[in-house]
């Protein structure tokens, strides 16, 4: 597996094309094709830079190679072009880029490529003054070994929920060394998450922080290893939540571009101060309704946790409980997970671009002020929070018992788990599908309609856009198999089926690759709750005109004429690949933190040489922790280099002679 970043850094020279000055209003259009020219997945757009000539585009690309692809074979194509609103829009100029001729391949990934090139019209003879383009390439090649391989790894981490001192555990040891704990704290949530194991594992995590802290004040507040895991956990589980909330508000502050500066020292001239205050109140009123009303929609799984953090936190601080029931939360929820998205929407996926600097000023008040708004309980205590003076009036406004109880109930009924909450778990995959409309009998343009899917723990759901209500949702239990559809049943591409005891649910994908992942999305579904009883055959055509189409057969609950392909039942059993897929990205974090790890075993030898004894053989188990997970990154750094030869080895060559079939054997006389 391999992964191409095309980060398309900057232009120059670029053709004006604008009917309103010396400037074009330019984005890029990106693709990755074969040598053939077909292409390998969708065309990218970038976002539209206006007014120059000289575009700053600071944009990266991803693309996706397959097992069985190599990166030499395939050429990224980026063209420029000009934005007109009411005519077609304008090519200033394109570079093709073989990949077989710059060195990204090797022994060392990843590489990188950087470099100037030259835009070319699409004719030699066009009259246009084609500018320059600044790309930087960067290639990633992941080598996964065996489950086998990756064992010793598995055991230590899944050991460390129940290791009586967790300050010892292979958890805490890579919290530690790792330079980037974000990264590593989001492979730990998605292995746990993939093993079913999170609920478990968050309890150990939050009983440990709870019990060694001493002031409620800074529970949770450092970059401990329960801190870095319930943030990336709430990002991972709880997209399609914040999107669902926050869209609709962060959408509409981009479009009215309102100032809501209400800082006298920079107050642009003629601003008025009362009008930007009247404005920030009006944004931040709605957000702040938006979040308080939204509690049944939030994830089940992350309503579970928030649970156990209150009941944890209440229960190791019983003097402090009308505070902890609500601050034990308030600081995920509101500084970890909602202010953070307001303030950088495009990070979290809110807005494709960057806002400009009325919007990233108004972005940056209302995130201040919905901290503040969600931080109920501190204050209780007399712990003054610090506020710029020109904050003070808006929380003044806005703090008074009316929003200060709908923070509270919001917070109680996150921490509530009941029988009538809004099952909506972990996303495994969502998008926009075409599905044809159930109960119908004829097929017309009327009978699919465009649809937002989300498959998730609670099953497959859908709606008309995302962030609206869900319409239906088809539980996992009833989602038997999953196969293609031949392109003559509906005269339609990319379709997929989903076969339900009582009915058929047709999709259709937007490409290949979408629909191979959906496939792939919905195979591990079907075969979670049904591996040992997945239908094996199906109908890959239609029942129209009162016959299916592939078998011609006139009964509709005739059972299917064709078995389930072997690639979907190879598509269902592939979770396990995503188990080795984040161990390898934990090999890989370990690896790049070795200096620091052995530099830690240093430290815990000279430990234990002053503190053990002569006549005591045994390591103390810190020590022994840390120099298991030594060997294990030798052994795995070993394997990776093994299995890298052999990909790099020539059929003929010395490490790899051909092998001649016995049945071509001759006798010489």
């Amino acid at each position: 597996m391999g992964l191409i970043l095309s980060l398309v850094l900057e232009a120059v020279g670029v053709a004006s094309w604008s009917n309103y000055g010396p400037f074009s209003d330019c984005y890029c259009l990106v693709s990755l094709m074969d040598t053939e020219g077909h292409v390998k997945s969708d065309t990218r757009k970038g976002i539209v830079h206006k007014r120059t000539i000289d575009p700053k585009f600071g944009e990266v690309f991803r693309f996706k190679l397959g097992k069985d692809d190599k990166i030499n074979d395939f050429i990224i194509r980026i063209s420029l072009w000009h934005q007109q609103q009411l005519m077609g829009d304008v090519f200033l100029g394109q570079i093709h880029l073989s990949l077989s001729s710059l060195s990204l391949t090797g022994p060392h990934p990843p590489r990188s490529y950087q470099a100037w090139y030259s835009l070319r019209p699409r004719s030699e003879y066009s009259p246009l003054k084609i500018g320059s383009m600044r790309l930087l390439l960067i290639y990633h090649e992941d080598y996964i070994l065996t489950s086998t391989t990756y064992q010793p790894l598995l055991n230590l981490l899944v050991n460390s929920i129940t290791e009586p001192d967790f300050q010892d555990t292979s958890l805490c040891i890579l919290n530690e060394v790792s330079k980037d704990r974000s990264a590593m704290g989001l492979c730990i949530v998605n292995l746990f998450l993939q093993l079913n194991k999170f609920e478990e594992l968050a309890h150990r995590l939050i009983t440990v922080e709870v019990t060694s802290t001493s002031d409620p004040n800074t529970l949770f507040r450092g970059n401990s290893v329960a801190s870095k895991v319930i943030d990336e956990f709430m990002k991972v589980v709880g997209q399609t939540y914040l999107h669902r909330t926050l869209q609709p508000c962060i959408d509409e502050i981009f479009e009215v571009k309102r100032s809501c500066e209400i800082d006298q020292s920079k107050l642009s001239e003629g601003e008025n101060i009362d009008l930007n205050m009247t404005n920030l109140l009006f944004f931040v009123e709605k957000l702040m309704s938006a979040i308080t009303s939204s509690a049944r929609s939030c994830p089940s799984v992350m309503k579970r946790i928030f649970h156990l953090l209150r009941t944890l936190s209440v229960k190791q601080f019983p003097e402090f409980e009308d505070e902890v029931r609500f601050t034990s939360i308030s600081g995920f929820i509101f500084l970890r997970f909602f202010a953070p998205a307001i303030l950088n929407p495009k990070l979290f996926g809110l807005r494709p671009e960057n806002p400009n600097q009325t919007v990233s000023r108004t972005l940056l008040l209302i995130s201040k002020t919905i901290q503040n708004l969600g931080n109920v309980g501190a204050r209780k205590r007399g712990s003054s929070m610090r506020k710029e003076d020109f904050m003070v009036p808006v929380l003044t406004e806005l703090m008074d018992p009316q929003h200060m109880k709908s923070v509270k109930n919001y917070l109680d009924d996150l921490a509530t788990v009941g029988k009538d909450e809004v099952h909506l778990t972990t996303p495994y995959r969502e998008g926009y599908l075409v599905k044809r409309a159930l109960a119908r009998k004829k097929i017309s343009v009327k009978n699919f309609k465009r649809r937002y899917f989300v498959l998730s723990d609670a099953g497959l759901s859908y709606s008309k856009a995302r962030g609206d209500l869900i319409i239906n949702v088809i539980p996992l239990e009833d989602m038997l198999a999953v196969e293609r559809v031949d392109e003559t049943a509906f005269n339609m591409k990319f379709m997929l089926q989903l076969i339900q005891p009582e009915r058929v649910l047709y999709l259709q994908a937007k490409n290949s690759v979408d629909q191979l992942e959906w496939l792939s999305a919905l195979a591990k579904a079907c075969y979670v709750h049904h591996s040992d009883t997945m239908v094996s055959s199906v109908h890959r055509g239609s029942f129209t005109c009162s016959q299916w189409s592939c078998c011609g057969s006139h009964i509709v609950e005739q059972p299917g004429c064709q078995p389930v392909s072997l690639a979907i039942k190879l598509l269902a059993g592939t979770k396990r690949t995503s188990v080795e897929r984040e161990l390898n990205k934990i090999y890989r974090i370990l690896l790049d933190s070795q200096e620091r790890l052995i530099k830690l075993k240093d430290e815990a030898s000279k430990s234990a040489r002053s503190s053990v004894s002569d006549e005591q053989s045994v390591l103390p188990v810190r020590l022994q922790m840390i120099c298991e997970l030594i060997v294990i990154i030798k052994n795995l750094e070993m394997a990776s280099k093994s299995l890298l030869r052999k990909r790099t080895q020539k059929i003929g060559s010395k490490e790899l002679p051909y092998i001649c079939d016995p049945t071509e054997a001759y006798v010489i006389k």
